[in-house]
């Protein structure tokens, strides 16, 4: 993490502050950091303070999927190579 953020905007920035996963990651985002440092952090889970939506959501969207399902495979349903579509339509007499 930038130790800048760290040491001034944790406790402060509304918008939150970034943790990278690697040093890698940071200084390739942040060309900041040979001027602000750079420092190592933990985090930590204490509790859940909301309970996540996340199965409901996948829920509904398995339902989604289902109900699509047919329109999808006619979508996917193999076609007949353009050649064989061009020649069918040249002996087709007008």
């Amino acid at each position: 993490m930038d130790e800048v953020d760290f040491r001034h905007e944790l406790c402060a920035n509304m918008r939150g502050n970034k943790v990278y996963p690697s040093k890698k990651d940071l200084e390739r985002e942040s060309p900041c950091t040979k001027e602000c440092g750079i420092v190592l952090v933990e985090v930590r889970f204490i509790r859940q303070v909301r309970k996540d939506k996340f199965d409901k959501y996948l829920e509904e969207y398995a339902k989604e999927m289902l109900k699509n399902e047919g329109k999808q495979k006619s979508i996917l349903k193999p076609q007949k190579p353009l050649a064989k579509v061009v020649q069918s339509r040249a002996n087709k007499k007008i």
